[in-house]
Formats: structure tokens, C-alpha cells, sequence
């Protein structure tokens, strides 16, 4: 019923609950009380009752039927939201501070991790190298514990990069923060990080969903039509550009995600 990407491992949520995982296990992130890779799925042990998932980097995320979060993984930078940094944790770890959040959505970026609650708040931890957890100083340190991005509510979808944040508010707006390398903020600039200030990113039209990559962002329009801002390098956008975006660009043009 799901499915989520880490760098090098892959997820698998099934309709009874279970969650599955292969790929490369050098740091725990499949969970399996090793450090073995596999090449095909392997059930998760510990896991029942998981109704959505999420993968980082390498570090991987569920979300028990009940609001329990689960973690597990590579947790150099404190991305497992468990309070403390270790090497990894091999099995599934609960996540005491956000038992009673109303969390229902989670996500991964390369080494920091975001959870968005019923209520439409966002909470950040792990790697602040950038201002991507969207408290505290960029390249402070880590941020050890899920903490709630101050000034943004009414979020209804989230989406961690590698360096960098985004989320889709109820009004079809977005918000971005964290690293800004190649404009991937959207905000009509280039290399200046954005941390607890989470502005609106202008002239990009009525929004519906949102993806985050290394260094670009993705969005989907109202009218189907993708926008893209970011790097250029491999052309991620599905653009030949010779500079960076810094504002949302179409995708194609001619492009419909509703074709």
C-alpha cells in the first residue's frame, strides 16, 4: 500500500501492516538486527499494524496504527529523533518524544527528518548543517529532539531533501527552509540558509503536492503542471539549463501529471 526510497535502501509497506526492506544494510537501515544487505524484501521484525513509512538517507521510519513512531538506522546526527546520536540503531526503536504528537506523516532527508501532526504543525530534528530542521542556528550542531518549526501551521504534506525542507500548507502554498545551494528554496536566491523563518515561496500558483530531491525541488500544480527549481546538474528539472533555478520553472512545458 506504500513504498519509500532511502539512498541505497527501499521500503514496503503491505495491506496487513508489515513492513518489508532491502538494498543496503551497512548501518541498520533495513532493520533486521544486522548489517547484512539483502536482495530481496525481508519483513521487518517487531512491526504490526504500520499504516505509513518513510526513508532517509539511511535511516527508515514507521508509524504504528496507535500514532507510535518507529526508528531505526543510521543515527550519526541524531535523524532518529531518540535523543541521543549513536552509530545506528539495528532494530526498530520507539520514539518517545512523539508519543501523543498526532503524528501522520513522516519523512526522511539525508541526515535529518521531519513529522507533520494532525493539527497541521511540522517537527524537525537531526542535522542542522543547513537550518533544514528549521530550529535553531544552521551548522550548530544537531538537533537531538523533534522540535516544532515555529510560525507554520495548516500543513498538509511534507518533504525532506538532502540539506533542505518543504510543506504544503492548506491554502496551497508552500514553505521552504534549509540548505538554499542552487536555489533549491525556490526563493529567487542562491546559497543563503533560511532556518526558523519559513516564508512563502512566490509566484508558484496553487500547489497539491511536493517533492524534495538532493538539490532540487519538485511541485504539482493545480492544472497538473510540474514546477521545478534547483540544480541543473543532470538536469533534474527535465530542463537544459545552463544556470541554477532559483524560481519555479515548468517542467516540459506540456507536461500534465493528470494525462
Amino acid at each position: 500500500t506504500a513504498i519509500a526510497a532511502g539512498l541505497d535502501h527501499a521500503l514496503a509497506l503491505r495491506s496487513d501492516g508489515s513492513v518489508w526492506a532491502w538494498g543496503q544494510n551497512d548501518v541498520c537501515q533495513l532493520g533486521q538486527n544486522d548489517t547484512t544487505s539483502r536482495d530481496t524484501a525481508t519483513q521487518v521484525p517487531g512491526l504490526t499494524n504500520v499504516t505509513a513509512i518513510a526513508a532517509g538517507g539511511a535511516h527508515s521510519f514507521a508509524l504504528r496504527s496507535d500514532g507510535a513512531v518507529f526508528a531505526w538506522g543510521w543515527n550519526a546526527n541524531g535523524q532518529l529523533g531518540l535523543g541521543s546520536v549513536s552509530t545506528a540503531a539495528c532494530t526498530p526503536a520507539r520514539v518517545t518524544a512523539l508519543d501523543g504528537r498526532g503524528v501522520v506523516e513522516l519523512s526522511g532527508g539525508g541526515f535529518h527528518s521531519l513529522a507533520r501532526t494532525s493539527l497541521g504543525a511540522v517537527l524537525g530534528w537531526g542535522s542542522n548543517s543547513g537550518g533544514q530542521t528549521g530550529s535553531g542556528t544552521p551548522g550548530s550542531g544537531n538537533v537531538l529532539a523533534p522540535t516544532v518549526v515555529s510560525g507554520l501551521l495548516g500543513v498538509t504534506a511534507i518533504a525532506a531533501g538532502d540539506t533542505h525542507s518543504v510543506a504544503l500548507r492548506n491554502d496551497g502554498t508552500i514553505r521552504t527552509w534549509g540548505n538554499n545551494s542552487a536555489g533549491r528554496l525556490g526563493n529567487g536566491a542562491s546559497g543563503v540558509t533560511q532556518s526558523t523563518s519559513v516564508p512563502q515561496v512566490p509566484n508558484v500558483g496553487t500547489v497539491t503536492a511536493i517533492a524534495a530531491g538532493t538539490n532540487h525541488t519538485l511541485v504539482v500544480l493545480q492544472d497538473g503542471r510540474v514546477g521545478c527549481f534547483g540544480s541543473t546538474f543532470t538536469s533534474p528539472c527535465g530542463r537544459i539549463e545552463i544556470t541554477d533555478l532559483t524560481t519555479p520553472v515548468e517542467v516540459g512545458p506540456g507536461f500534465r501529471v493528470n494525462q
